[in-house]
């Protein structure tokens, strides 16, 4: 168990499902933010179901808190990135002694001549031959000179986020991503849809930090959609009564006691409408 990977989890601004199962991996986190827990782990510790944990897996890794190293016959590596070590506090400097700096014995007082006087040429105004220049204090030197001077380096520390890319030229559908689309039940044509996926965030210069974690967002989608499309034309809206046919007027206005012998149809559908009414 990590706790700075469990802090750095709470931290992160995400989805309620998707901090619940980043939460789950920071509890079981190695030194190096790494973890390794099973399908069915993960589905006991979050409490939720497949589906929901392989879509916030996902989604974390589209925002780049995520790496996944997918292992066939095994359980996948899953990698915080991100996460921040603790820093050591810095030890407070020891007090300096207020006495005992300045030896009680030492040189005594300047003698009257030497450097310094007027006698001797040099001095502290122009009058006496040489000005002597005042120090200027570190305080006034360029920033540059000071990081030098303190030793301290001004560049930023690298960070650990992964960057985002634009898409690959050479995007490959795997054998694990076919599999995914199985695994997943979904009902589109990899093939057809990938060269969409492509071809839409070429033409928009998208970048992410996964890309196979946004071909399976689009493909989510895509299932959706065509599902969606699909009910949507197969759903039939009910037939007016002039549109039956005379089986059926006669039919109907039997089912409804209503009598047809000698009737047109003009009179079986308003006996009908009539009833309806």
């Amino acid at each position: 168990m990590s706790l700075d990977a469990t802090r750095w989890a709470w931290q992160q601004a995400v989805r309620p499902t998707q901090k619940l199962v980043l939460l789950a991996l920071a509890d079981r986190a190695d030194e190096e933010h790494k973890c390794y827990p099973s399908e069915a782990r993960m589905r006991a510790d979050t409490g939720l179901d497949k589906k929901t944990i392989m879509r916030s897996i996902s989604a974390l890794e589209e925002a780049g808190k995520l790496s996944v190293e997918r292992r066939t016959g095994a359980v996948n590596i899953y990698r915080l990135i991100g996460v921040s070590d603790r820093q050591k506090p810095i030890p407070k400097k020891a007090p300096v002694p207020k006495t005992g700096l300045v030896p009680k014995t030492g040189p005594g007082p300047l003698p009257k001549t030497g450097v310094g006087t007027p006698k001797n040429g040099t001095g502290t105004t122009p009058k006496n031959g040489t000005l002597n220049l005042p120090v200027e204090p570190i305080n006034n030197l360029p920033k540059e000179s000071m990081a030098h001077a303190k030793g301290t380096a001004t560049s930023k520390k690298p960070s650990g986020r992964k960057p985002k890319t634009t898409p690959p030229e050479n995007f490959q559908i795997t054998d694990t991503l076919r599999e995914w689309i199985r695994e997943e039940m979904l009902v589109v044509d990899i093939d057809q849809e990938t060269e969409k996926f492509l071809d839409y965030h070429r033409a928009k210069d998208s970048r992410f930090a996964s890309w196979e974690a946004a071909w399976r967002n689009w493909m989510r989608n895509a299932d959706k959609y065509a599902k969606e499309d699909h009910r949507r034309k197969t759903k039939k809206a009910p037939r007016q009564t002039w549109q039956l046919s005379d089986g059926e007027l006669i039919a109907g206005c039997q089912h409804l006691g209503l009598p047809t012998a000698g009737k047109t149809r003009a009179q079986l559908i308003a006996a009908i409408d009539g009833e309806a009414a």
